[in-house]
């Protein structure tokens, strides 16, 4: 079966000019929710207030690597650099939910979702990789493992003891594909969430230059 590219998401903030928003909650339920109700080309603020839009911060710590395109990229998807993004502030001990949405689109029977995914995160995080059925209302499939892609420890408090080398010196990347489409939901409408939880550690002393950033790029394809 032909392959077909869908779409690229990579993190933005209400200063980046990309169609589609990356949003910002205190918990993965809303910020999905958000993500789902925006998404597509008006996700510039449908049902979402603007302060649930993630910021977009700049490179605020010029240690941190930096996740570009080719400059002779000749894919057809963006080719837009991926912000980094955080809460409109930032505090040492700082737990955040992120998450972007595709467009929607269609699958037939035995057609698969296929991603190339790209994170960098200062300090930890995991990424949640769902499918969900619009013509269903249900959640068709999650790409990411049971207890999800996770870099570093997720406790604010004791996540420094085990950053060494520090985790904002890394990119994670992953790939993988969805399970087939059933006869059962053939020609349904799906749409795909990634979620993000980020951590900004504890750190001594209390005071020190502490930032915190969330960037990603994302593939992804139908076959």
């Amino acid at each position: 079966m032909a392959i077909t590219p869908l779409t690229r998401l990579v993190s933005s903030g209400s200063a980046t000019p990309a169609p589609r928003r990356t949003f910002v909650a205190l918990d993965r339920p809303t910020a999905i929710s958000l993500a789902r109700a925006n998404q597509g080309e008006q996700a510039f603020a449908l049902v979402a207030q603007a302060d649930s839009v993630a910021t977009d911060e700049g490179r605020v710590f010029q240690g941190w690597p930096k996740l570009t395109p080719y400059r002779n990229d000749n894919s057809n998807f963006t080719k837009i650099e991926p912000a980094y993004v955080w809460d409109s502030y930032t505090t040492a001990g700082q737990m955040r939910f992120f998450a972007i949405s595709s467009t929607t689109f269609q699958l037939l029977t035995g057609q698969q979702v296929l991603i190339d995914l790209w994170v960098f995160c200062d300090n930890a995080h995991d990424v949640q990789i769902d499918v969900f059925d619009l013509t269903q209302s249900d959640t068709f499939t999650t790409i990411s493992p049971p207890d999800n892609l996770s870099d570093g420890m997720l406790d604010p408090n004791t996540g420094t003891t085990d950053d060494v080398p520090f985790n904002w010196l890394n990119v994670q990347y992953y790939s993988n594909t969805s399970i087939p489409v059933p006869d059962t939901r053939n020609g349904d409408t799906f749409q795909v969430v990634l979620s993000f939880e980020a951590v900004n550690y504890n750190i001594d002393p209390p005071n020190a230059f502490n930032p915190a950033g969330l960037s990603f790029a994302a593939d992804l394809y139908l076959g």
